[in-house]
C-alpha cells in the first residue's frame, strides 16, 4: 500500500493502479485501495471503472473516504458529459453537511443555468 501511494503521489497512475489492485486482492474491503484505484482510473480516463471503485467505498460506509467518493462520482459524471447524473449526484451533496456541499451547490447552480 505504501509503494502504491508513492506511485500515486508521483502521478504514476498505471503503476499505482496495479499495486492498489494487489492490495484489494489481498483485502477486498480495503477502502484506501478502492478509493485510490478509483482516482487512478479517473486520472487515466476510465470513468466507469472509477465509479465502480467509488461505489464500493460508499457501500462500505465505515471509512473516511465516503464523502470524497461521492464527490468524485459527481466529477466523473461531469467529465463524461452525463449532466443529469452529475446534477442528481451533486444536488444530493449540496443538500448535505458534506465538506463538498458548497462546491457542489456552485456546480448545481451552473448546471441549472446551462439546461
Amino acid at each position: 500500500l505504501t509503494v502504491a501511494l508513492q506511485k500515486f503521489n508521483a502521478q504514476e497512475y498505471e503503476s499505482a493502479l496495479a499495486l492498489f489492485q494487489q492490495v484489494i486482492a489481498y483485502d477486498q474491503k480495503n477502502p484506501v485501495g478502492h478509493f485510490y484505484s478509483g482516482v487512478s482510473y479517473q486520472e487515466t480516463g476510465r470513468f466507469t471503472k472509477a465509479i465502480e471503485e467509488y461505489e464500493i467505498v460508499i457501500k462500505d460506509k465505515d471509512n473516511l473516504f465516503v464523502e470524497q467518493a461521492e464527490w468524485y462520482i459527481g466529477l466523473c459524471y461531469l467529465q463524461t458529459q452525463e449532466r443529469k447524473k452529475a446534477y442528481r449526484q451533486l444536488d444530493r451533496i449540496s443538500k448535505s453537511n458534506s465538506y463538498y456541499s458548497k462546491k457542489a451547490d456552485a456546480i448545481v447552480r451552473r448546471l441549472k443555468y446551462i439546461e
